[in-house]
């Protein structure tokens, strides 16, 4: 198993040779405006009365590209990330009858107030607000009369991250946590017992448009990573741990998903 991840590791590091590396901390840190791509497997945790009593469990891939850069209006002070994240699993229940096959795409643009050498020095403390939405779907292949269940959402999301660089040695290294968690939003959901059919063939609607908050969608996205600098090339490493939940149009639902990240990051 070691073989595989040193070898994805140098590709990942060989496609970001050539870029420029800051001598002191590296060139993800401490500067602001940066891309990064990463990739991740893990496992997730499904639960959706719409579509089935039972939890679901199972494998789950996801591809994250992150931006930040700094407003120039603002002298570096306010930032601006927008964040596009894509997963793909697959589930089954522990007795292995039926099986969920899902997919979503997350998007969120967020904006910060930066404050730099807060605590220590070289750390960076960052809060504000994201605005997202939310696309995709699952599909139960026990069939039934709804095999489906789509999903849709728009947020608004209080945003905090704490950024440190450091050395190791002589080896530049960054740690970061960010924490997302909605506030407020709208959301997508049929009724107990609802079909689709009757939704949009025969225009049933039945209040499938709910408004979201803490108390009936408790939801929260945490990302660790660690940016190391080796030589001309920053290799990003992390965790991804997402809880999603809802309790809407008497369905409830959730998806906790916790993902391995690999990927590198380049300053723009």
């Amino acid at each position: 198993m070691r073989f595989p991840i040193l070898t994805i590791a140098l590709t990942l590091c060989s496609l970001t040779k050539g870029q420029g590396v800051d001598t002191q901390y590296g060139k993800c840190a401490p500067a602001d405006r940066q891309t990064s791509v990463t990739f991740g497997i893990g496992r997730t945790n499904q639960y959706d009365t719409y579509l089935s009593p039972l939890e679901y469990a199972g494998p789950q891939i996801t591809i994250m590209n992150e931006r930040i850069r700094p407003l120039q209006s603002s002298g570096g002070r306010v930032l601006f990330q927008s964040v596009l994240e894509a997963d793909a699993n697959l589930s089954r229940t522990k007795a292995k009858t039926s099986r969920y096959a899902g997919a979503d795409i997350h998007y969120d643009a967020g904006w910060y107030r930066a404050w730099r050498d807060v605590i220590f020095k070289n750390m960076t403390l960052r809060a504000g607000a994201q605005v997202g939405a939310t696309v995709g779907g699952l599909y139960c292949t026990r069939g039934g009369n709804n095999p489906a269940q789509a999903h849709a959402q728009v947020r608004l999301s209080l945003s905090a991250a704490a950024q440190y660089s450091f050395k190791i040695k002589r080896l530049p290294v960054t740690a970061r946590y960010q924490a997302d968690a909605p506030m407020l939003g709208a959301a997508f959901s049929p009724d107990y017992g609802q079909s689709y059919y009757e939704l949009f063939i025969k225009s049933g609607y039945d209040h499938n448009i709910v408004f979201t908050h803490p108390a009936n969608a408790p939801t929260i996205r945490q990302l660790t990573t660690l940016d190391l600098t080796l030589r001309h090339s920053t290799l990003r490493l992390g965790y991804l741990c997402t809880i999603r939940q809802g309790k809407l149009n008497h369905l409830r639902q959730h998806q906790w998903a916790r993902s391995f990240m690999i990927g590198w990051c380049k300053t723009l």
